[in-house]
């Protein structure tokens, strides 16, 4: 995903105390892509962008997992 803006500033991934009311968007889009995400320089502003895949999570349901083939309990998806 990305999101372009005007301002040329290089977003920072900030501690934010408990009580601001701002400052956890990078760190959220650091924890949901792993730590891929960038920064590119535009003509005007910037585009930031992460790398967040999905995942196919195993729920360890077993071997009844195979007798149900049309049930989605047995699976989970995660970013």
């Amino acid at each position: 995903m990305s999101v372009v803006d005007r301002s040329p500033a290089v977003p920072l991934v900030r501690d934010a105390g408990p009580r601001c009311e701002d400052g956890r968007g990078l760190a959220l889009v650091h924890a949901m892509s792993a730590g891929r995400w960038g920064v590119e320089p535009l003509r005007v502003g910037k585009r930031v962008w992460a790398d967040v895949g999905v995942a196919l999570l195993d729920t360890g349901a077993g071997a009844d997992a195979d007798a149900d083939a049309d049930s989605d309990t047995d699976t989970a998806w995660a970013l």
